[in-house]
């Protein structure tokens, strides 16, 4: 029996006593990382082995090859989608919409057109920076080329006239004829990204009677990875931070937004009242973890490392270099050089884009002392699970999206930082002194406050989500207007 199951069949059985149908969900994976979330975790077959419920897994063509294979779902292979001129338009609108309500979308916008570089660059010879500019102004012309209706969005009179065209026009925005009448309850969307056909599936699923529900698979979608100009019946988020978000930045009514938490976090609240390892006569052991957009990290893994040796030697130190499994291409021609930097190998990645969070991947984070990197979404999982925090903060001489100035531009990101017991450094020399500093404590440090992010005593995402299907069903209560 899985951690949670007994709890999730008790609360079933409180829920529709007098109705025992299984309530159906079409569940619909648009990205292949939501497979590892949903899928992969065994969520959806918890959820079809406590009785309750039917799933059938619906993808596009390139999404359902990765699915794994089970007898407790059904599986529909949807083909290529076609986006619908509307969605498409009301979307890129929104972006620019909604620049003035985070920070995010601002920058989002600023790096649709500029490279991911600064424009000149900061170091080298005249020659090199020479070389280096007209690159700079070769991507910046096809940037905007490439997003030459962006540059049309910002203008207000144009967004006017295209939003009466569109309403005017409006093509039908349906759901594919095999969820449309297949009798489904709840329309269940877990996303990742900003995808096109959520819009035209949230209409089609409101036209069709089908209760609508996205959940949020990262803390940083509704500060700047989508807009919905049309609203689901119910979003499930990470925390009571996101609420905030949905509101200010996309008119969300606060009721409709459940901050459940994400189901592939489950496994740190199963490990919540587990008792802390015992590190005694073992290396000090330090994990950065790498950050996804262009940064100069290899630089200070390498100075760190040097340090760290230098000071307790190298049978007493470890440091772990974990890259994000999807890089955005560096631009400074960096290499780690250390013989003492032990590289995370993630295999192959290439059905779910992300590593399994197995045994393994979460055992990497319960057994470092520090674990430094750029504020993102492996520092706040490192902090829900209580370990020694450093942020890279860093400015390199190369990369506009460099963790510091990520740092000072990404909403998400900046709800992070304002964490004051959160250690962290500007430079490489602050980095490698906070780490020493923690590694050196010998009192418990001070465990920050992120119970807002995520509340790591609630119950799982599957007890909740199984409880509020279940209550929410059509079969058991009447649908909201």
């Amino acid at each position: 029996m899985r951690p949670g199951e007994s709890s999730m069949k008790t609360t079933n059985q409180t829920v529709n006593q007098n109705d025992s149908r299984p309530v159906r969900v079409a569940l619909v994976i648009i990205n292949r990382q939501l497979v590892r979330s949903w899928l992969d975790s065994g969520l959806v077959d918890s959820l079809v082995n406590s009785g309750r419920f039917e799933f059938t897994v619906f993808a596009e063509e390139d999404v359902f090859s990765k699915l794994p294979d089970s007898v407790s779902f059904r599986k529909e292979n949807l083909g290529t989608i076609k986006v619908t001129r509307f969605s498409k338009h009301m979307v890129g609108m929104g972006y620019v919409e909604a620049r003035f309500k985070s920070k995010s979308f601002r920058f989002k916008l600023v790096r649709g057109f500029l490279p991911d570089t600064w424009m000149i660059r900061k170091n080298g010879t005249v020659l090199e920076r020479a070389i280096w500019l007209f690159r700079s102004v070769k991507r910046l012309v096809g940037n905007t080329i490439d997003n030459r209706m962006t540059l049309l969005y910002y203008i207000k009179p144009f967004r006017i006239v295209l939003r009466r065209n569109l309403v005017q026009n409006r093509e039908l925005q349906d759901l594919p004829e095999v969820i449309r009448l297949g009798n489904y309850e709840w329309l269940v969307m877990p996303v990742a990204s900003s995808i096109g056909f959520t819009t035209d599936f949230l209409v089609g699923a409101r036209n069709a009677g089908i209760r609508s529900l996205l959940a949020i698979d990262n803390w940083d979608h509704l500060t700047g990875k989508s807009i919905y100009p049309i609203k689901p019946d119910y979003f499930t988020v990470m925390g009571r931070k996101d609420i905030e978000h949905a509101v200010a930045i996309h008119g969300c009514d606060p009721t409709t937004v459940l901050p459940f938490g994400l189901p592939r976090f489950d496994v740190y609240r199963r490990l919540n009242n587990t008792p802390p390892r015992s590190k005694s006569g073992q290396k000090k052991r330090v994990l950065y973890c790498g950050f996804s957009l262009a940064h100069s990290e290899k630089v200070l893994v390498d100075r760190l490392t040097s340090f760290l040796v230098c000071k307790y030697g190298s049978d007493s130190v470890e440091v772990i270099y974990r890259p994000h499994p999807g890089p955005a291409p560096r631009y400074d021609g960096y290499e780690i050089s250390n013989p003492n930097v032990i590289v995370t190998d993630h295999g192959d990645v290439t059905r779910t884009a992300m590593p399994a969070m197995d045994e393994t991947f979460v055992s990497t984070i319960l057994d470092a002392d520090v674990i430094v990197g750029a504020p993102t979404t492996l520092i706040l999982e490192a902090l829900i699970l209580g370990k020694d925090c450093v942020l890279d903060l860093t400015i390199d001489d190369f990369h506009r999206t460099t963790a510091g100035n990520s740092a000072l531009n990404h909403t998400h990101m900046i709800d992070l930082t304002e964490i004051t017991e959160v250690m962290r450094g500007n430079s490489i020399m602050e980095v490698i002194e906070a780490v020493d500093e923690l590694l050196s404590r010998v009192d418990k440090s001070t465990k920050p406050k992120i119970s807002d992010f995520y509340d790591v005593g609630a119950a799982t995402y599957e007890i909740q989500l199984a409880s509020f299907l279940l209550s929410h069903a059509s079969h058991s209560c009447q649908p909201n207007d």
